[in-house]
Order: C-alpha cells, then sequence, then structure tokens
C-alpha cells in the first residue's frame, strides 16, 4: 500500500515571502508621496505583517530556513514601513507664514492652516507653505568671471515633506508640501535615505558659494543622506531651469523635521 505524500509547502511560504516584500515595497513608496500612502501602509503593512507572521510560523515548522529568512526580512521592511507612516500621521504639522517687521524683515509666526482642502481632504499642494527667511537679494551682480546672482536669502525654512523650488521668486521660495513636480529639493529628515531629497543633480561642496565649483563638480547623487543632513554641510544642486544653486544647511531640529537654508542662485549661463 502506497502511503500518501503530504503536499509540500515549501511554494506557499515562498510565495507568501514575495507577496511581503513587495507590498512593504509599494506601500513605503506610497508613505513618502502622499498622506492617503501613509495610511495605507499602516492598514496594509498590518495585514501583511499577519500574513508573513504565519507564513514564518509555517516555514520553521517545516524547517525551511530560505522562506523562514526571506519572511524575516519582509517583517522587518514592513516594520519600517509602518513605523515610519505612523510617525507621520502622529506627528503635528507646525505652519509658519512670513510676517513684516519693521524694517523689512521677516520673522516666522505660528499660524494654523486655513487652505482649502484637495479632493482627498488633505491641505492642497498649492497651498503656499512654510517658508521664512531675512529678506532676498535678487538680481544681484555676480563677482568677476561669475554669472549674475539671481536671487540670495538666508534662514529659510524647509519642513519634512515640503519641496522648495530655488527657481521661483516667490517670498517663500514656491515651498508647497507634497508637490509632484516643479521643485528642486525636499525636505525629508528622519524619512528614507536622504534628509534632503533633489529632483536632479547635487554635489557636496565647501567654501563660499562659487558658480565655477558647481559646474565643475562632477561627484553628482540624488540627495543629502540622514548623518550629513546637519548644520554645516554645503551643496551645489541644478535647477529646473537650469541654474546652479549653492546651499549651506545652517540648522535641523530632528524633533520637527525642519532644516534651515542659506540659498545662493545664479542665472543660467546664456
Amino acid at each position: 500500500m502506497v502511503e500518501q505524500q503530504r503536499p509540500a509547502t515549501g511554494s506557499r511560504s515562498g510565495a507568501l515571502s514575495v507577496i511581503a516584500t513587495v507590498v512593504s515595497t509599494v506601500v513605503a513608496l506610497l508613505e513618502f508621496l502622499t498622506d492617503l500612502g501613509a495610511l495605507a501602509i499602516v492598514l496594509l503593512g498590518v495585514t501583511a505583517l499577519a500574513f508573513a507572521g504565519w507564513g514564518l510560523v509555517r516555514s520553521w515548522a517545516n524547517r525551511q530556513a530560505v522562506p523562514a529568512a526571506f519572511l524575516v526580512l519582509a517583517i522587518i521592511a514592513v516594520s519600517a514601513a509602518v513605523g515610519a507612516a505612523g510617525d507621520r500621521l502622529l506627528r503635528p504639522e507646525q505652519t509658519v507664514v512670513a510676517t513684516g517687521q519693521p524694517g523689512g524683515g521677516l520673522s516666522p509666526s505660528p499660524v494654523t492652516s486655513t487652505g482649502d482642502p484637495g479632493p482627498t481632504g488633505l491641505p492642497s499642494a498649492s497651498t503656499p507653505a512654510p517658508a521664512t527667511s531675512a529678506p532676498a537679494s535678487p538680481q544681484v551682480t555676480g563677482a568677476a568671471g561669475q554669472p549674475t546672482v539671481k536671487r540670495t536669502a538666508k534662514g529659510i525654512t524647509l519642513p519634512t515633506y515640503y519641496s522648495m523650488d530655488l527657481d521661483s521668486d516667490a517670498p517663500n521660495w514656491g515651498v508647497v508640501r507634497n508637490a509632484v513636480d516643479g521643485w528642486d529639493i525636499r525636505g525629508a529628515v528622519g524619512v528614507g535615505f536622504y534628509g534632503i531629497a533633489s529632483y536632479r543633480d547635487l554635489t557636496y561642496v565647501s567654501g563660499e558659494p562659487s558658480h565655477e565649483t558647481c559646474v565643475a563638480a562632477t561627484a553628482l547623487q540624488r540627495g543629502i543622506e540622514q548623518e550629513k543632513t546637519r548644520a554645516g554641510t554645503a551643496f551645489c544642486v541644478k535647477t529646473g531651469e537650469g541654474r546652479w544653486a549653492w546651499v549651506k544647511i545652517t540648522g535641523v531640529n530632528k524633533g520637527s523635521g525642519e532644516v534651515t537654508l542659506d540659498l545662493h542662485v545664479w542665472e543660467a549661463a546664456a
């Protein structure tokens, strides 16, 4: 009499590990882009953790080391994504607008956002965001051998999840939340690999602002690593309209996720 064999469970556990990994990757991308994505991470992530945990128990019971290892990695990734999403949903937002002072200076004043909500009930991406600074100096004549300076400013605040348009002539440098395009740098302190992300190329620099240094840069990348997002770090970044901008971090608030920047933007070469 032939003994009936039990169906193998390796394929089922392997499929679970693949599903958990894919879910963790997708929801991590959603979390970076939108608030709705953060909520999706919490909901889908909890579900994925439950299935991954079940699959891990089955794999361990059947002594299947490889699927178990994949599931452990997937559980770690999903847990990290859920934690980041929960932090985003629970972290209070601080909205600041520039208010005039005697002498033309600007100072930050906490206010409650009054922008009309978008279709999803979230703040509209077109609502001006909290950037504050000392008075900017547009159209400054460049030094010898340097292009004309388009604009400079000190003490600009860039919160996490907000993006800045370095080509903008707006008083707040076109800072908005969840911008899809039209931005050059984005605050991401405590979120992902970069503390400041760049839409295009940037490079680390040192010393005083120099257009020549920016143009000659070859070590290009797409952001400032979390550990290097600190006061004193300077970098050049290429803007959407072909200009070079010199940016220096002068302060980082790890609690609120805000970075303070000094900016120096040159006109594009003719």
